[in-house]
């Protein structure tokens, strides 16, 4: 791992996003403090955007393992630092890694510290960290705050995803029992994708890589590494995954699409040579509308001591969450019909028997997002199994 933990003086996280000089005239908050600290959605327009990598707290000489606080402290001055480095500005955008629920409440419960203001969507999972010694990271996506500077070059700790088309590929896999192996004929699935896209890697912004175990971590890091030696280094996450024996990895991709046609639809669904063409999620999205909307991590609001029956849980959280979903769209003047990328993370065999069953009534098969669903320990909130992160854009013409 590139980075660990430090304890850092309280008093710096004030200084973190959030205040007036972070703030952007073109970015709509929907329902800030909702959840304190954070946007039920943010909705950027025409910005060029800065992702992170995954970025771990700092490590201390003793390798002793420091407080929630203080590691969530190190993550949020490192995001902060790197980003002023490149002269971003607001973050729209914060993706959390916890490693138990109790560091998830505690984690959200700070954030208000982090953004008293100009609170980004916030999407949380729970999952094993390359380090035993670190319960939290995170990546951010941010904007650049002068658009006229040059393009921020990419390397482990950032990519820029240009103004112009965006493009979202699903989750790709190819099996084998080797980590390795898989990891490195994914990689190639990929680079054919997005050959087939016109584009190439020095397009790609940000790689999402779901593994099993993540105690393998470095073999993962050592194939990216080696894909793209003698490029710019690749942003990537790590996620924890539950899955079969030979599909011990699962990778998603963000990347640069270049300058749409006059003519180009707001959203294309599309599917690369040789692959099937699913009627719930779509193998590529590719974002032609200027507008993103980025979504905050969606939990039931059922009440679940009424309904003991877990089949019955399972159909009613499903429910509650595109309900929400549905809501936060119509605020955000977008619909079913212009999502782009889904990321459910499941934590229950009955969450995920229900979201395979009712989300085809919730999507036009001629239009479903760029998807990954992942099985993971938790989704961060006891007793539920499904949380959903969703990206979408406005249905009005730009």
């Amino acid at each position: 791992m590139r980075s660990g933990f430090s304890l850092l003086c309280v008093a710096m996280t004030c200084l973190f996003m959030g205040t007036s000089t972070m703030a952007n005239d073109s970015i709509q908050r929907i329902d800030q403090e909702k959840q304190p600290g954070s946007s039920t959605a943010v909705v950027v327009q025409s910005e060029r955007l800065i992702h992170t990598g995954q970025i771990f707290p700092l490590a201390v000489a003793d390798k002793a393992k420091g407080s929630v606080a203080d590691q969530l402290a190190s993550v949020m001055n490192q995001a902060k630092t790197s980003l002023a480095e490149v002269n971003a500005g607001a973050v729209v955008k914060l993706n959390l890694y916890v490693t138990s629920e109790s560091v998830a409440a505690e984690a959200m419960k700070a954030l208000p510290q982090y953004f008293p203001e100009n609170q980004p969507a916030v999407s949380l999972v729970v999952t094993k960290l390359p380090s035993p010694t670190v319960d939290v990271a995170a990546d951010f996506v941010s904007v650049v705050a002068d658009k006229d500077q040059h393009v921020v070059a990419r390397s482990s700790r950032m990519g820029e995803l240009p103004s112009g088309s965006r493009i979202y590929v699903s989750g790709q896999a190819e099996q084998d029992m080797s980590l390795a192996v898989a990891t490195r004929e994914t990689l190639e699935s990929l680079r054919k994708t997005l050959v087939f896209l016109g584009r190439s890697d020095a397009d790609i912004v940000q790689l999402k890589a779901f593994i099993q175990p993540m105690q393998d971590w470095k073999i993962v890091q050592a194939e990216v590494d080696a894909f793209y030696a003698g490029q710019s280094e690749v942003p990537l996450i790590l996620v924890e995954w539950k899955s079969g024996a030979t599909v011990p990895i699962e990778i998603e991709l963000i990347a640069a699409g270049g300058n749409p046609p006059a003519d180009a639809p707001s959203m294309e669904y599309l599917t690369p040579p040789g692959m099937t063409t699913p009627t719930v999620y779509c193998r590529v999205c590719r974002i032609n509308h200027p507008g993103t909307i980025y979504v905050s991590g969606l939990y039931s609001e059922h009440d679940r001591t009424k309904h003991p029956d877990t089949a019955v849980n399972g159909d009613l959280e499903v429910e509650s969450v595109f309900a929400q979903l549905k809501d936060v769209l119509s605020k955000a003047n977008s619909d079913f019909e212009h999502l782009a990328k889904a990321t459910y993370y499941v934590s229950s065999d009955a969450a995920s028997a229900s979201l395979n069953k009712l989300r085809p009534g919730y999507y036009n098969p001629q239009r479903p997002p760029a998807a990954s669903k992942a099985a993971v320990d938790s989704v961060g909130v006891p007793s539920l199994g499904l949380t959903m992160d969703m990206i979408a854009v406005p249905n009005t013409k730009p």
